[in-house]
């Protein structure tokens, strides 16, 4: 996710929403701790893994009701990002220097978008006029024997 927030603003997509992007960092950075610490501390007590009820234990569910609190705000920080591209995904161009930088990496203009024609032009001219060879419509080979 950081990478996107990051490399995302030099890619041909927007700029992400700088508040959503914070809330989300703080959703994930605050639910990891909530959700690893008890599991520390359970280990710590002897809790063993993959357990559903704990009946001569109930301190442990408590810890374990603590860890899926943690494992929730995981969850929303996710959410949040997914709404912080669907939100920014027309809203915020990046433009040339999104990070105004005065380095050459960070002043250099976007990269033109690669596609297939500037890529393979005899190709894509061959996908538009429907003249393309699949390997379900070629003609069977007579030069080899058939496999047995």
């Amino acid at each position: 996710m950081g990478a996107l927030y990051y490399w995302g603003q030099k890619s041909p997509v927007n700029l992400l929403n700088e508040r959503i992007g914070k809330a989300q960092f703080w959703f994930l950075f605050l639910g990891t701790q909530v959700f690893t610490f008890p599991m520390y501390v359970l280990g710590l007590w002897g809790m063993p893994r993959r357990v559903g009820i704990y009946p001569n234990h109930p301190g442990w569910q408590d810890l374990n009701d603590v860890a899926t609190v943690g494992a929730i705000m995981i969850g929303i920080s996710s959410a949040l990002f997914l709404v912080n591209i669907m939100y920014s995904w027309k809203k915020y161009p990046a433009g040339d220097n999104p990070w105004t930088g005065t380095r050459s990496s960070g002043s250099r203009p976007l990269p033109r978008r690669i596609t297939t024609s500037t890529v393979c032009p005899r190709f894509a001219r061959s996908v538009r006029r429907g003249t393309t060879t699949t390997p379900d419509t070629r003609p069977p080979r007579t030069d080899t024997p058939p496999n047995r």
